[in-house]
């Protein structure tokens, strides 16, 4: 199966910037938080330019709420990274237990975001930003299985949207291109474990897929 399938070509999220700034009058300081808010007004730009809103107000609105969603995760990695990196460390059941509680803390951030966005999008719209905030992920994969299983049933492919759909909902509130890379890896895996259940070999329908795209090349 293509790389994508492996590690998805995911852009860097955010540059390893800090966070607000702590104290104004360290040069140093100051030109990173700059920098981070060049980094999310070109984030949330390229989200609106997706959008292509015609109500100006409305616009800045969405782009106020998506670079303070920016800056709600950049703010939780601080509270938590330090705690996280150790536990990482220890790799012990325990550990990964204390790790899953701190990363369900997340969860409020990302409701709340959307539920914010909906004051001013449609679903449809709120989706444009989930694919945005993922690097377009779910299409990638989704696309990637149609093609290389032509003969998936509706009922398979309700089953992949739907656990690709859990990934993008998740991988918005990853902190980095990596992490949202194995959020979505993780649904490849149960993906691949249901189709292989409903009778594919997967292997060969990727030997197939490739033969089909080198005769197309």
């Amino acid at each position: 199966m293509r790389s994508v399938f492996r590690v998805l070509p995911f852009v860097l999220f955010y540059a390893l910037l800090s966070g607000p700034v702590a104290n104004a009058a360290d040069p140093s300081v100051a030109d990173k938080e700059a920098a981070y808010a060049q980094v999310l007004e070109q984030r949330s730009s390229d989200i609106l330019a997706a959008l292509k809103l015609d109500d100006s107000d409305a616009a800045a609105r969405v782009k106020a709420r998506i670079i303070a969603f920016y800056r709600s995760l950049n703010e939780w990695q601080s509270r938590h990274e330090e705690r996280l990196r150790a536990l990482r460390a220890i790799k012990t059941d325990a550990a990964r237990a204390e790790i899953a509680t701190i990363d369900a803390t997340r969860a409020p951030l990302r409701e709340a975001f959307i539920a914010d966005l909906a004051e001013e999008l449609t679903p449809g719209q709120i989706v444009v930003v989930k694919d945005k905030l993922t690097y377009n992920a779910f299409h990638i994969i989704y696309d990637s299985y149609r093609e290389m299983l032509p003969d998936i049933t509706d009922e398979q492919k309700r089953r992949v949207r739907a656990l690709l759909t859990e990934a993008r909902d998740e991988a918005i509130s990853g902190i980095s291109a990596s992490e949202k890379s194995r959020i979505f890896n993780r649904a490849r895996g149960r993906i691949n474990n249901y189709l292989s259940k409903e009778g594919y070999d997967l292997q060969k329908a990727t030997q197939a897929w490739r033969a089909r795209q080198a005769e197309q090349n």
